[in-house]
């Protein structure tokens, strides 16, 4: 098992780019691919159980000793994200004294929402963490808003269970001007200063499956109408929306990201 490397892949729609032809060659048959949530990928990647893969932005932050980057590779939006979303039956401003569930396969967006709540709306609502189904988190918590990441979330507005949706990213975008990064492709040191030839054809690879992807999007959204639902309009939008690179506009956002957590904290 020594020379096989062990990736992390999230089970959501927007890395179907990225995965499009990743891994390939040769390298495919080295490589081990473990589909996870953000957060359970997160801690794959702490407790050394995984060598590489998209890491959830604020568990890089938290941990960037640990870890190197593949350069201009991330999943951000300028913007709208439609998979980002806050379900509410009341207006928004009344949730700043409310309870909130927080879907428990995410981190980057948990912090994110508190910021934005917190810092920007000056509130000081209730958290509670739990599995993402909006009726559990509804009825069982008693939350009156629900925070979804991913297809989860997509799938919870095709069926328009609330009055009132926001989305984060747009209320990140409005608020603060900048992009947001969710989450970028971290690759532990320990793994990296073994495999630095390696890396090399990693990196080429990744960058030629996301270009793949992108000319092929017709195909990956066709697969995603038929296995989330939704159609063909909405997941042309929703793939246009996503950024898959990390230049200087993603990145002064996760700064922007990086100093909020430093005052939240």
């Amino acid at each position: 098992m020594s020379n096989i490397t062990r990736i992390g892949k999230i089970n959501f729609a927007n890395v179907w780019p990225v995965f499009y032809r990743f891994p390939a060659g040769p390298f495919a048959s080295e490589s081990i691919v473990y589909e996870m949530t953000p957060a359970q990928l997160n801690r794959a990647i702490l407790n050394d159980e995984i060598d590489m893969g998209f890491i959830s932005s604020y568990a890089y932050l938290q941990n960037e000793e640990l870890f190197e980057l593949i350069p201009n590779l991330s999943i951000s939006a300028h913007g709208t994200v439609s998979s980002i979303l806050l379900f509410h039956d009341c207006p928004l401003e009344q949730l700043y004294s409310g309870r909130i569930a927080l879907a428990d396969t995410s981190a980057t967006s948990v912090h994110l929402l508190k910021i934005l709540l917190e810092q920007y709306g000056a509130g000081s609502p209730q958290y509670v963490v739990s599995k993402p189904d909006l009726k559990l988190m509804f009825d069982e918590c008693k939350a009156e808003g629900a925070l979804l990441i991913g297809d989860d979330a997509i799938r919870a507005s095709f069926q328009a269970p609330t009055r009132y949706v926001t989305d984060l990213g747009e209320w990140w975008h409005r608020v603060t001007g900048h992009s947001m990064t969710y989450a970028v492709w971290a690759v532990r040191k320990s793994y990296a200063e073994r495999n630095r030839e390696k890396l090399v054809d990693i990196t080429e690879q990744l960058s030629q499956s996301l270009q793949l992807g992108l000319r092929q999007i017709e195909t990956l959204i066709r697969q995603a109408t038929l296995t989330i639902g939704g159609d063909e309009m909405f997941w042309r939008r929703y793939y246009r929306q996503l950024c898959y690179t990390f230049g200087v506009i993603e990145q002064q956002g996760l700064q922007a990201y990086h100093e909020a957590l430093q005052v939240k904290s």
